[in-house]
């Protein structure tokens, strides 16, 4: 048993994950250990039985929205389908590692627990699930400095 001053708090079911408005925010790839148990980042599976891993991102270098947290799965395709022909999405991973600075390149064995603490860029858009707003990454890139012919944050 523990003492907790309740004083003042309203009861919120919908947690405390804010929808951010749409645009490049950095974000730092965290350990997190769920309720139920699973820590991240946790390697998978898709339905389709290619590997997965689903990440959990928190903005930095933001005095607004530090903090807040985003999920991610980066999913690794083959470069081709069953078919022969290219798989689309399949460069996506390979970017993302190549990104936050992992080995990318001919047979590679990714390795999850290395990506703690890699930073990189995200634009964030919103997208519903389950009825509910969530934050979604679009597009990652490397962290950029303010100004640079990358930052797209000035208007022109």
């Amino acid at each position: 048993m523990f003492d907790f001053d309740a004083t003042g708090i309203d009861p919120d079911a919908k947690g405390t994950n804010k929808v951010l408005p749409k645009g490049w925010y950095d974000f730092e790839i965290v350990e997190f250990v769920s309720k139920a148990g699973d820590t991240y980042p946790k390697d998978g599976r898709t339905k389709n039985n290619d590997p997965m891993v689903n990440i959990l991102c928190e903005v930095i270098n933001n005095e607004q929205f530090n903090g807040e947290r985003v999920f991610h799965t980066v999913t690794f395709l083959p470069a081709k389908g069953i078919d022969g022909k290219p798989t689309p999405g399949a460069g996506m991973s390979v970017h993302f590692l190549k990104t936050i600075g992992q080995p990318f390149e001919g047979k590679i064995q990714p390795d999850s627990s290395q990506w703690v603490g890699a930073e990189f860029s995200g634009y964030v858009i919103q997208d519903e699930y389950k009825g509910k707003i969530k934050n979604k990454l679009s597009e990652i890139r490397p962290i950029v400095a303010v100004g640079s012919s990358q930052d797209d944050s000035v208007p022109f």
